[in-house]
């Protein structure tokens, strides 16, 4: 009797002490799979959120491609109140405020970038481009090394990125995209030409651009071919900026290398100070000899 006894006793024991040892481990996983659980509604609240930009910018350059007249939409980003505002106008302080569409960053995110000029891009009719090419940040609150990136390119090309904000420096780039500021001085748009010379190894080619005849929204916009030699050299010359009182002119050309073998060197009609850009035949660049111009930056 006294062995069955201590028996049972023993057999409580352990039952008692397997509860416990149970119940240790469901609190140890409880509070392990707490914190995970919340990262991945944070990451999953940046990443829609990324896509939620990205297709409010979609939005607003389809809507553009597709207005009647000379409507225009855009976006701006207010990294103070954590929203971003759809709108239709030439920009947001002149907007047509019946047309806002306001939303809200989710509690966990926040802005961590926006490189666009006055926090707005608008884009423009015909061509769907931006007015700025430039990129926003994402991140979460508790987590700033946790981001994600939309990046808008100068053709109106929409991309997010996950992981943190790229360095510039890190970026792979190439002549076939230039950007050229042109500071202090105003381009009279109604008279003035851009003038392309190809050297071609002493058989020039030339090609005039009449500014006026091409200007769409506002900005320069040429894009052609022009046969030098026996051999086609495609570019496409426009600005992102025009007589613009806070960033003046930026010029922004593109020559693939793939279908362009010509050096050539880009001037302003009314500017005798000297030229825009040089190229060479392989598409290494020379900063223009005007003195309005700074060094070329590679995109």
């Amino acid at each position: 009797m006294t062995i069955n006894l201590r028996r049972k006793k023993l057999r409580r024991g352990f039952g008692l002490i397997e509860l416990l040892v149970t119940i240790g481990i469901v609190a140890i996983l409880g509070a392990i799979a707490l914190p995970v659980s919340h990262y991945l509604e944070e990451d999953a609240a940046l990443g829609n959120t990324a896509k939620e930009i990205a297709g409010t910018l979609q939005l607003a350059q389809s809507k553009t491609l597709a207005s009647e007249g000379a409507d225009s939409y855009g976006v701006f980003f207010d990294t103070n109140a954590s929203t971003y505002t759809f709108f239709k106008g030439a920009n947001f302080s002149q907007r047509d405020t019946a047309s806002d569409v306001v939303s809200i960053l989710p509690k966990s995110i926040e802005f961590s970038s926006v490189t666009f000029p006055a926090g707005e891009v608008v884009f423009t009719k015909i061509t769907g481009f931006p007015n700025s090419a430039g990129s926003l940040g994402l991140g979460v609150k508790q987590r700033p090394q946790k981001t994600q990136s939309v990046f808008l390119g100068s053709s109106g090309e929409i991309n997010t990125l996950v992981s943190s904000i790229p360095s510039d420096l890190a970026r792979v780039k190439d002549s076939r995209h230039m950007h050229i500021a042109y500071a202090g001085r105003t381009i009279a748009t109604v008279s003035e030409t851009l003038k392309i010379t190809f050297p071609n190894q002493g058989s020039p080619v030339f090609q005039s651009i009449v500014i006026a005849n091409n200007l769409v929204q506002g900005q320069i916009f040429w894009e052609g071919s022009v046969n030098v030699g026996v051999q086609a050299q495609k570019l496409k010359i426009h600005t992102h900026f025009l007589n613009d009182p806070v960033n003046n002119t930026l010029f922004s050309i593109h020559r693939d290398k793939r279908f362009n073998t010509k050096g050539f060197f880009l001037e302003l009609s009314g500017d005798s100070s000297g030229n825009v850009i040089t190229y060479d035949d392989q598409g290494q660049t020379t900063k223009g000899t005007s003195i309005y111009v700074s060094s070329p930056e590679l995109q």
